[in-house]
This record gives C-alpha cells, sequence and structure tokens, in this order.
C-alpha cells in the first residue's frame, strides 16, 4: 500500500512538472516578438517586394518602445507607405526620421532627398463638398507617370465616396486641374482648398474655386517681392555705393520650374565723375526705372529655393543739384541701363507668418551688375559719350504671398 501511494505521489508531481513546462512554453509563445524581430521580419518583407507584410511588420516594430527614436524605422515606414501610395502618411513619417537622424547618418542625404520629393511632387488640399454629388478635379494635362496617375483616381474615388461628404483632406499631385469653367493650380508648399459643391460659382465669396488657404495672392497671380540692396561700384577709375528699393511682381510657371519678375527701382548712386584740375569728384545721384527678369527655379531642399535671376534695367538718372558745383556745365539727365546676374536665395516657412495667414518668405540675394550711362539732349560731342559702370551688392527682401 505504502508503495502505491508512493508511486501515485511519484506520478502526480511528474504531472504537475510536465503541466508547469508546457504552461511555460505556452506563455512563451504567447509573447509578442521583438522590435529587432519585427525590424529584421519587415526587412525581409520589403525586399522581397511583399509590401503590405512589410508595413505590417514595420508598424508593428513602431507601437514598441524603442521606436520612439529610430529614425531608420520612420525611413522603412516612409517608403512603405510611399509604395503603397499613402502620400500623407510617407510625408509625416519621413519628416519624422529626418528630424530624428543626425547629419552623419548614412541615410540622412537619402531622407532629405524624399523628403525634397513628396513635398516637391504632392501638396496637401482640404477638400469641402466631397461626395456622389461632387464636382471633381480633372488634370489640365494628363499625368504621365503611372504612380501619379493611380494616386489621383485613388484620390478621386475616394472623395466620390459617400461617407466622405463634407471637408477632408488629401494630397495631390502638383499641377494644374479644371474645376467646373476654372483653371485651379496646386503648387509645392502651399495648402489649398477646393470647394466641390455644384451649388458653389464663381461669385460665391465663401468657396472660390481653388481658394488658397491664406488671404493673400491667389496662385497663378504670382507674388509681391520687396528688396533693399547695397552695392559697392567702379565708375570712371573710382570706387562708389550704391543703394536701392525694389518693389515688384514675381509669377512662377511650368510647374513651379520658372519665374519672371517686373518691378520697379529707385536709388541714390553716383551718376557722373567730375575731374578738374584739382580735384575729382562722384557727386550723389537719383536713379528710378523699371526692371524685367527671368530664371529658373531650384529647390535643393524643403527650405530653400535658389532662383538665378538675368535682368535687364532701364532708368533715368540725375545728379542732385546740391552735390554740383556751382560752375558746373556737364550733363543733368541720363539713360542708364544695363544686365544684372542675381542668384536669389528664398527661405519658405512651414507655416504663414503674417497675421492674416499670408506666406512671408525671407530670401538674401547676391548680384553683380554692368550699367551704361548714356547722358541725353546734348550736343557736344565730348559730353554725350557714354560711360560704363560696373559692380556686386547684396539684397535683403522678402517675397509675400503665394
Amino acid at each position: 500500500m505504502l508503495r502505491s501511494l508512493i508511486r501515485a505521489g511519484l506520478l502526480s508531481a511528474l504531472f504537475l512538472v510536465c503541466l508547469c513546462d508546457l504552461s511555460l512554453a505556452s506563455s512563451s509563445s504567447l509573447e509578442p516578438s521583438s522590435y529587432e524581430h519585427h525590424l529584421a521580419q519587415g526587412r525581409y518583407f520589403f525586399e522581397q517586394g511583399l509590401k503590405v507584410q512589410a508595413l505590417t511588420e514595420f508598424e508593428a516594430a513602431s507601437q514598441m518602445p524603442e521606436a520612439k527614436k529610430s529614425a531608420e524605422l520612420q525611413f522603412l515606414l516612409a517608403h512603405s507607405y510611399y509604395d503603397l501610395d499613402r502620400v500623407g502618411e510617407a510625408m509625416s513619417a519621413v519628416r519624422k526620421a529626418h528630424s530624428l537622424a543626425s547629419k552623419g547618418d548614412t541615410s540622412y542625404e537619402a531622407m532629405g532627398e524624399l523628403l525634397t520629393f513628396l513635398e516637391s511632387t504632392f501638396t496637401r488640399v482640404t477638400v469641402v463638398g466631397a461626395g456622389e454629388e461632387a464636382r471633381l478635379p480633372e488634370p489640365v494635362a494628363p499625368l504621365l507617370d503611372p504612380r501619379l496617375k493611380r494616386i489621383f483616381e485613388q484620390t478621386i474615388d475616394f472623395l466620390k465616396a459617400p461617407v466622405h461628404e463634407g471637408v477632408v483632406e488629401v494630397f495631390l499631385p502638383v499641377g494644374a486641374y479644371r474645376l467646373g469653367g476654372h483653371i485651379v493650380e496646386l503648387r509645392p508648399h502651399h495648402k489649398r482648398r477646393l470647394d466641390l459643391r455644384r451649388s458653389t460659382g464663381a461669385r460665391s465669396l465663401a468657396g472660390v474655386y481653388g481658394e488658397g488657404h491664406s488671404s493673400g495672392p491667389p496662385d497663378g497671380l504670382g507674388s509681391l517681392m520687396v528688396q533693399v540692396g547695397v552695392a559697392g561700384l567702379y565708375l570712371q577709375g573710382e570706387a562708389g555705393a550704391w543703394g536701392r528699393f525694389l518693389v515688384g511682381w514675381m509669377c512662377r510657371f511650368a510647374k513651379d520650374r520658372l519665374a519672371l519678375r517686373f518691378a520697379g527701382s529707385f536709388g541714390t548712386r553716383p551718376i557722373e565723375r567730375l575731374q578738374g584740375e584739382s580735384n575729382a569728384s562722384t557727386p550723389l545721384g537719383l536713379a528710378a526705372g523699371i526692371q524685367l527678369a527671368a530664371g529658373p527655379v531650384l529647390r535643393p531642399g524643403a527650405r530653400l529655393v535658389i532662383t538665378p535671376w538675368f535682368a535687364w534695367n532701364l532708368s533715368y538718372g540725375h545728379p542732385m543739384g546740391i552735390s554740383l558745383p556751382s560752375s558746373y556745365q556737364g550733363p543733368i539727365h541720363y539713360l542708364v541701363h544695363g544686365p544684372d546676374i542675381e542668384v536669389l536665395f528664398g527661405f519658405p516657412p512651414k507655416k504663414a507668418v503674417s497675421s492674416r495667414g499670408v506666406p512671408v518668405e525671407p530670401v538674401v540675394g547676391l548680384r553683380i551688375f554692368l550699367r551704361e550711362h548714356r547722358p541725353l539732349g546734348l550736343e557736344e560731342q565730348d559730353d554725350s559719350l557714354p560711360h560704363l559702370t560696373a559692380g556686386a551688392g547684396v539684397e535683403f527682401g522678402l517675397r509675400v504671398g503665394g
């Protein structure tokens, strides 16, 4: 009897041990995978072209504590989202990746390139009146890129769904769209608002097609340029200084790749050099004129726009009477004209910075110039001969509007 009791006890103990082992094994098998495991699995699926499975693993990894400071994970998420045509999430992820990474990281430049590409290719649009009855935008020119075309078509299907009636935010490829009888220009780095309701007409103050997010100049009409500059110049063997104030209107076209500027300027500068037996001077003069400039628009980064301008200037110059000697008999009216080559650096803000929500972009420019000063209304050959000036300067200013 004692022996049988001992055997029964031993069997019971062995069963309990086995049950504990199974319980431990079961509990360990139910534990969630590690951050490294999800990341490795995601990379494997990504390399195999299994986009949905890769994104599932990366999103699982993003829920873990280790993901909070991982620029690599956010970069992988951005690529996965974009591969699945989810532009908004891709843009958000790559911005986070770029902010977490340091300049020494191997992927830092690639992150910046992806961010610049997305921000220059797509723009955020707030849509009012989406739904089955909406008047939908159509590209003015065909979208030749298969992915852009696919993303646009998916967005249109999204807007037509009855569940999305009301106000929604979407991303659309940059470009010109036809909406009813209007042309709407969607530009990078500028949030737009589109009213798709059929009851909204061009005279409606609340929802004109293509209404901008800000109350500044609408896209397509350009932006106001205000610049103040100083320059050094060389005039008939003597150095001088020049200050000017320039106000103009700038328009970008060709999908924001080219720019045109028309401006007026007013400034003080030496117009003529006086030479006598014992002295030589460059009396101060005034000049007012116009400028026409054109150049390409370059975007090397999300917060930097470079515009190399080639400009032609035409102005009227007049030496100030108080700076001329009483015995002066020379010319006082001048036609001043010539080219400028200017490189303008713009620094677009993340958000509009004026109190009315108008985008305001600081600009800094470097320029070189050449001018011919041609006296007007003189018959004496010696006094009517033109002369040249050349110089270089720096400009500071603001670009106001879309």
